[in-house]
């Protein structure tokens, strides 16, 4: 990686920037830095789950022959070395939402996961759904006062990417993150949690912030609606940082 591309990608809505200029020119080769190998996409449509392979993201992006007219972005939250963030753009027959995991890696922030859904244009938004988001918040809160495996709160191949002080590592546990005892916390701690949930029709993300006394353990988390209720889809985690 070039310094020149290294400093464009030094700050997670620099790497948002070079991503959304990618599907502006419909040329993967802009944004591949910004994505970590094996990234892949989630979407739900007509209640069934779909996995959208990165590569297979950049085939259909290089064969398209559409721009976006409209496209903005934000960056929900930076802790440390992870990022939350969502982009949103209009074309002339869809609007496209993604929802964004980031994390910062020894030579730059990259993109390890990402969950999107599709609408037509004029088609209204989502109505707030607060039975949603109680589901999402049951969901979370299961995964921290339960000490063991958690049952039926994340997708079977749901996996997490740990940022450490190089390229994030992903894992594929039956306790997926919440896994506090290989995060350096004690299981027998007792743990609070607050969370910060954003919601877009089938699709959310939060941030999940679960401390005791001494330590914080911050997560960002991708979710979809799927068999009635929510699950964990994807998730980041970094090492522990001190209460407070």
């Amino acid at each position: 990686m070039t310094l020149t591309t290294w400093s464009l990608l030094s700050q997670p809505s620099n790497v948002l920037h070079r991503y959304m200029a990618a599907l502006e020119l419909h040329d993967s080769r802009i944004a591949r830095h910004a994505f970590a190998p094996g990234t892949r996409g989630r979407a739900v449509r007509e209640g069934i789950l779909e996995e959208l392979p990165q590569q297979d993201a950049w085939a259909m992006l290089d064969a398209s022959t559409s721009a976006p007219r409209y496209q903005r972005l934000r960056v929900l939250d930076q802790t440390r070395r992870l990022a939350l963030a969502e982009t949103y753009g209009e074309w002339s027959t869809h609007r496209l939402t993604e929802l964004l995991l980031m994390v910062q890696t020894r030579a730059s922030w990259q993109i390890v996961a990402r969950a999107f859904t599709r609408g037509r244009i004029g088609e209204p938004a989502p109505e707030p759904d607060p039975v949603g988001e109680a589901l999402i918040r049951d969901c979370l809160l299961a995964c921290t006062d339960e000490p063991g495996p958690p049952q039926g709160t994340h997708l079977a191949d749901c996996r997490y990417a740990y940022a450490g002080a190089g390229e994030p590592v992903f894992r594929h546990p039956a306790n997926p993150a919440w896994d506090l005892g290989w995060l350096g916390v004690s299981r027998k701690a007792r743990l609070t949690a607050k969370m910060e949930i954003v919601m877009r029709g089938t699709i959310a993300a939060a941030k999940l912030v679960r401390s005791d006394r001494s330590v914080r353990v911050v997560n960002h988390v991708l979710l979809v609606a799927v068999d009635g209720g929510w699950k964990i889809a994807d998730l980041t985690c970094s090492n522990p940082l001190p209460a407070g």
